[in-house]
């Protein structure tokens, strides 16, 4: 096996360094069109997606890097990605994560103009206008992922999927899902002219998820955690759709919720007999 005999970073304001360390503030992501992901699984779905990593941060303090670690250095180098390793010191520095792993990078943003898009892709749509959460963001990208959705389309500027908390907690979906920003008027517009079935989620809705019939051109549309969908919101769905619950609750988190419809959504378009998603290539 091929031995790695790095020069190590062990300056914290390296000129490599300060600039990743600055991803974690939202401002800087946007800015720069970059943000930072920890651990080999996240680098590597980045890679399996076509990401552009524009640099991969490890350290031997903290990960082997021999074996699949290696292998995938030696990939991502061949493609001309440039390598620094650093001190676990060093890597500690730029990355959230209390267990940092000690091998990550620096990758592109990918958001797409709502017109771009195709509205019949997928099982479904997803769309949000403000989760306030990072970590029940993230989860609601990976089980968007899991029944096959398209994708998420963001309305307005509250939503970060970018965030560190929010990666994780999508295990790497942020790069498999078609990530959309747009206002509410061209959503409105684009489900218009697109003969898209908004379904809205509120718990105060009379109609039972299950008794929908849900079509191709399907959009879930999920609204603020504490104040649920606006009036403008609401106009633009088609139907608006809640979940049974005991008396004794009035809503339930964010993130479960969608899951809820978003699997009700999935089981009513595929065929019993075939598997949940198809094989990937």
């Amino acid at each position: 096996m091929k031995k790695l005999r790095p020069d190590l970073i062990h300056r914290r304001n390296h000129p490599h360094i300060q600039p990743i360390r600055d991803l974690q503030i939202r401002n800087e992501r946007e800015r720069t069109n970059n943000f930072f992901v920890d651990g080999l699984r996240f680098v590597h779905r980045a890679f399996c997606n076509g990401a552009h990593i524009d640099r991969l941060i490890v350290s031997p303090d903290l990960v082997d890097a021999t074996g699949k670690n290696f292998q995938l250095i030696e990939k991502l180098q061949r493609k001309g990605v440039p390598v620094s390793y650093v001190t676990g010191d060093v890597y500690k520095s730029i990355c959230t994560a209390e267990d940092a792993q000690g091998f990550g990078a620096v990758i592109r943003r990918r958001i797409y103009k709502l017109r771009k898009v195709a509205p019949g892709r997928g099982t479904c749509w997803l769309a949000v206008s403000s989760i306030r959460s990072p970590g029940n963001l993230g989860t609601i990208m990976r089980t968007a992922e899991a029944v096959c959705a398209a994708g998420i389309i963001m309305i307005g500027d509250n939503i970060d999927p970018f965030h560190p908390a929010t990666v994780r907690a999508s295990m790497g979906s942020v790069f498999s899902l078609i990530l959309v920003r747009t206002t509410m008027s061209e959503f409105a517009r684009w489900a218009v002219d697109n003969e898209s079935f908004v379904v809205g989620s509120s718990p105060s809705a009379n109609l039972d998820y299950r008794l929908v019939a849900y079509p191709q051109r399907t959009v879930l549309f999920i609204g603020d955690e504490r104040k649920g969908l606006s009036a403008e919101q609401l106009e633009a769905c088609s139907v608006v759709v809640s979940i049974p619950m005991s008396d004794s609750l009035d809503s339930l988190n964010v993130s479960i919720a969608t899951s809820v419809i978003l699997y009700e959504i999935h089981n009513q378009m595929r065929p019993p007999s075939l598997q949940l998603c198809p094989p990937a290539g």
